[in-house]
């Protein structure tokens, strides 16, 4: 890979993000958030679907030092001082957004994608909530199930 497509420049390269999301707010009204963590750092940066002024989806990213940092309506992360640590988070959420989930849930201990605390055994197994999973289309009650059910033996 070279060094300009590790700093995530290429063009369209989340754009599976922005429909991820733009699934799960055609499921409901409520604004569609995600909490990323990049690798050594201490607090979140939260991933919020908007609607451009053209009707477009894009994902406006806030958090420290990210004022006017935005995924396009193609996918595309817009030019601010990129982190590696950044678009690395990216790159996982878009690879497999359970897995991330699901691995944010249990280091952080709180949703990815409502930021409530985990405090049932099943959503705590899996990472996320029974509600968030439905609207983003996650499993939920199978996975914490099973999780249950090794822990007791």
């Amino acid at each position: 890979m070279k060094p300009a497509e590790k700093r995530g420049t290429r063009n369209g390269e989340f754009k599976k993000l922005i429909r991820f999301m733009a699934a799960a707010s055609a499921s409901g009204n409520r604004k569609t958030r995600l909490l990323v963590r990049p690798k050594g750092w201490f607090s979140n940066i939260g991933l919020d679907l908007e609607v451009d002024w053209e009707g477009k989806h894009r994902i406006r990213l806030s958090g420290p030092g990210f004022v006017g940092a935005y995924i396009s309506a193609g996918g595309t992360l817009s030019p601010f001082d990129r982190s590696d640590a950044v678009v690395e988070v990216l790159r996982e959420v878009v690879a497999d957004p359970e897995r991330y989930a699901s691995s944010f849930g249990h280091f952080t201990g709180q949703c990815t994608f409502c930021g409530r605390k985990l405090t049932d055994a099943r959503s705590y197994s899996v990472g996320y909530g029974r509600d968030c999973a439905e609207r983003f289309g996650l499993r939920w009650g199978q996975i914490g199930q099973a999780d249950l059910e090794r822990n007791r033996m």
